[in-house]
């Protein structure tokens, strides 16, 4: 599942990452992860060009996200980059 929220602190974060943002940005997403109607268990924000990784539990580098906390055989960090390259729509053609 692609999920996109826009919040103005996220857009922020592509100029230049503010530490005292992050825990504004965690709630966020734990609100969205908590409602059990909206059926979603888990959101990871992924920014490429700053190495940073903020989710429901904590914020941290791409490295410690994906080879430490979510670390997986089938889901190693070179997989994660490369869905920045992947092309995703929802147009059937």
């Amino acid at each position: 599942m692609l999920l996109f929220f826009s919040n103005e602190k996220i857009l922020l974060l592509q100029n230049k990452p503010v530490n005292t943002l992050y825990p504004e940005i965690v709630r966020e997403i734990q609100q969205w992860t908590t409602v059990p109607y909206y059926y979603i268990n888990h959101i990871v924000f992924y920014s490429k060009p700053n190495d940073l990784v903020l989710e429901k539990e904590t914020s941290t580098n791409a490295k410690a996200m994906f080879g430490v906390f979510y670390n997986s055989l089938d889901y190693p960090l070179e997989f994660w980059k490369k869905q920045f390259g992947e092309k995703y729509t929802s147009v059937k053609g």
